[in-house]
């Protein structure tokens, strides 16, 4: 047996439905244009995502020299490196290179995109090269930097 449902007012119905989804449309339209969240404003003003750039910055000198040292024309590079595996390469995160440098103490600036993650573990080195491609100096000792560090000091030693 078929169940029929009779409407007794058809036209009355129809207005009804018509009159629901005109106050439905209304009503989403009548939101706040100027709150991103409802999505009913403009969406180039919706704020974006901003990468966060971090930066470390430091003075490198030669291990025991407290006075201006002089080195050969030189070529330095400073790295911020992930340590965390130890039976694996570590990962560069910033690298600066430094040309034709004569004097330690040198100042170094590094800046990468991101946050240094707390169950991590990251080192900053330093290897100074000759004219000549030549190994002068380098970082024999781990110099570690912490997520919220903005400033370490370290040293190099003689590569021979």
């Amino acid at each position: 047996m078929r169940m029929q449902l009779r409407i007794r007012y058809p036209a009355a119905a129809r207005v009804l439905l018509v009159l629901g989804i005109a106050l439905a449309v209304l009503a989403s339209a009548c939101g706040n244009d100027d709150d991103p969240s409802t999505g009913n404003g403009d969406e180039s003003a919706a704020p974006t995502a901003v990468p966060v750039i971090s930066t470390l910055t430091g003075d490198i000198t030669i291990e025991g020299a407290f006075e201006l040292s002089h080195i050969p024309s030189s070529r330095v590079v400073v790295r911020l490196e992930d340590v965390s595996l130890l039976d694996a390469p570590s990962v560069v995160l910033a690298e600066q290179v430094h040309t034709g440098v004569t004097t330690l103490p040198l100042q170094y600036e590094l800046s990468w995109t991101g946050e240094l993650d707390p169950e991590s573990m990251y080192d900053v080195t330093a290897t100074i090269y000759g004219d000549d491609g030549e190994l002068l100096f380098w970082t024999d000792t781990s110099f570690p930097v912490k997520p919220g560090d903005t400033k370490v000091d370290f040293f190099v030693v003689t590569a021979f």
